[in-house]
């Protein structure tokens, strides 16, 4: 028994020692220098100001699209215009007058999955013309057909039949739409102070 024991021993000392040794050796990461090199040593680019946040007043600002935009086709970073539906106040002063023209950008494209995920279609970086982008909450988010909460029951209730639960991953969710016949919503936060810095 005590052989057993000190052939443990030895093994995990032999084996940390290993580790140590591995774990003193610097790995170069070529890709990583390349991509980075043009940074090395300059200043980032400025982010958004600095704001404080306290004040939960907003005021909705909805707006139409002026194009479609489909999940099988959309493209990442491409430019969404949009008008704005109704004139926008706020304590009785003319924020955004109706029929403004805003622009947004399409940061994210994801396509229908298996198992019922649905696809997806996030703008955001919302400008609108007098309006600070800094006191928008700009994200807007749509979705298509949900279809998980009904494939994933009927893929557990079928695991006791062994090949049939996985048939369900060929069901795939909706695919989604951003279209002139829809509302856009973001909300304006008009009393956030905002400091750049």
């Amino acid at each position: 028994m005590n052989k057993i024991i000190g052939i443990f021993i030895a093994f995990i000392l032999v084996f940390a020692g290993i580790n140590t040794v591995q774990a003193k050796v610097i790995i170069q990461d070529t890709f990583v220098d390349e991509t980075l090199k043009d940074y090395a040593g300059k200043e980032l680019p400025a982010a958004n100001p600095l704001c404080n946040f306290e004040s939960t007043e907003r005021v909705a600002i909805v707006m139409r699209p002026m194009q479609t935009i489909r999940s099988k086709n959309g493209i990442n970073g491409a430019s969404v215009s949009l008008r704005v539906k109704e004139d926008v106040f706020y304590k009785n002063k003319l924020l955004v007058p109706r029929g403004t023209e805003a622009l947004a950008r399409v940061e994210t494209v994801a396509t229908q999955g298996m198992n019922g995920i649905p696809a997806m279609i996030i703008l955001d970086r919302f400008e609108i013309p007098g309006l600070d982008s800094a006191k928008m909450k700009s994200s807007y988010i749509k979705k298509g057909l949900n279809l998980t909460y009904i494939v994933l029951p009927v893929k557990w209730a079928l695991t006791i039949l062994p090949p049939t639960g996985s048939l369900t991953n060929f069901i795939v969710g909706g695919p989604a739409k951003v279209s002139p016949k829809k509302d856009v919503t973001i909300y304006y936060y008009p009393e956030w102070e905002c400091f750049n810095n």
